[in-house]
């Protein structure tokens, strides 16, 4: 209990508290304080400079600047999300160098301390991975409506939003840059959070950077293996994300189950199979291979898509060929082959080849020229492997 804990500066929302640190140092085994060059000069001028260094020496304090930085901007009417550095510059260097000459106002003087803390302090750099898993979150129209309604409740005393149809969604453009659409006030959610104390304008901007730096915090508490006091707002947003994910993968499973259970009612499940080792992890590999179409079915369904009602739309579809009168279709299919023999070089024969089909209408209308359904996966493919 206790091990460690990450304390990320964040004016104004969250500025470095000198009393709550020293709790920390007290309770937990080692401290990490992710902080700007304005923030670490307090440090130093309230706690003093040789205190620092010795809590760093210790082992109970840890001292990181940040390399890189999340933002959020605007392109024209499209918004998107990256991270940003300086080029050409020791940006640590120059966060603790800033960090002295706030304190002594003497270049040299300066960059004595500055070169005395470097080799005992280090930078924090976000992996630019996260900005996928940003960006498929600015996507989730479920998350993001949830955040957004979290706030709204907590400001919203007038009822004037809760229980209102609304949405607030962000269109992908392309991979980088997203649309945003909404039928809220946003001037007025603004008016009512600043009025509130809310450190959140409901703007796309804010969110999109209030989301980012959440994600930021999950990967520092992950990259330093510690807890992390971040600002109330990205906190809440990191709980918004884990509770989403808990509750999709709790609903998930018992869809999968339900949806077993439904397209193949008197077979086993395919978990039961796998346990009772009735088939091997080489034949599931095998039957993901066979699954690709169906999975990739799966993928274009929305998030918030009721799979088993989606995968009956699938079924009673009509596609082009099936809203064909029924002697038409045949003909287009017979008339094809014919066409498609000829032009391969068998003359006449595709003619007659054609005309030969008709024995076998059925095989043709289901298994070739039919447009594909995820049922023709679940009825063949995966029915035989749960038999």
């Amino acid at each position: 209990m206790f091990d460690s804990i990450t304390y990320k500066i964040n004016n104004p929302s969250n500025p470095l508290d000198i009393g709550y640190l020293a709790e920390c140092l007290l309770f937990y085994d080692r401290v990490n304080v992710l902080i700007d060059s304005e923030n670490l000069a307090h440090l130093f001028l309230f706690c003093g400079v040789e205190e620092i260094y010795e809590l760093i020496q210790r082992g109970n304090l840890a001292i990181l600047t940040k390399e890189n930085i999340l933002g959020a901007g605007k392109r024209e009417d499209m918004y998107f999300v990256d991270l940003f550095s300086a080029q050409n510059i020791d940006k640590h260097y120059e966060t603790i160098y800033r960090a002295f000459f706030k304190i002594f106002d003497k270049q040299g003087k300066s960059r004595r301390y500055a070169q005395r803390f470097l080799n005992i302090t280090s930078s924090y750099t976000y992996d630019s991975i996260i900005l996928e898993d940003i960006r498929a979150s600015i996507n989730d129209r479920l998350f993001v409506k949830r955040i957004i309604n979290n706030f709204i409740t907590q400001i919203d005393n007038e009822g004037e939003f809760i229980g209102r149809e609304w949405y607030y969604d962000f269109v992908p453009i392309d991979e980088y840059s997203f649309q945003h659409i909404t039928n809220l006030d946003l001037d007025i959610l603004k008016k009512i959070s600043q009025s509130k104390n809310l450190h959140f304008d409901f703007s796309p901007s804010s969110l999109i950077l209030s989301l980012s730096e959440s994600f930021g915090d999950t990967q520092i508490a992950v990259n330093r293996n510690s807890e992390i006091f971040t600002t109330s707002i990205n906190s809440q947003i990191i709980k918004l994300k884990f509770d989403t994910l808990f509750e999709r993968a709790h609903i998930s499973r018992e869809t999968i189950s339900n949806f077993q259970k439904i397209a193949l009612p008197n077979y086993k499940d395919l978990a039961t199979i796998i346990n009772n080792k009735e088939r091997s992890f080489s034949d599931l590999i095998t039957l993901l291979e066979e699954a690709e179409r169906f999975r990739s079915w799966k993928r274009e369904l929305d998030n918030e898509s009721n799979f088993i009602e989606e995968y009956s739309k699938a079924l009673s579809a009509e596609g082009w060929f099936e809203k064909l009168p029924s002697k038409v279709g045949r003909f287009v299919i017979f008339e094809g082959v014919g066409v498609a023999l000829d032009f391969m070089g068998a003359g006449g024969l595709g003619t007659t080849t054609a005309t030969a089909l008709s024995a076998v209408d059925s095989f043709f209308l289901d298994r070739l020229l039919r447009n594909w359904k995820p049922n023709q996966f679940i009825k063949e493919e995966y029915r035989t492997f749960v038999k």
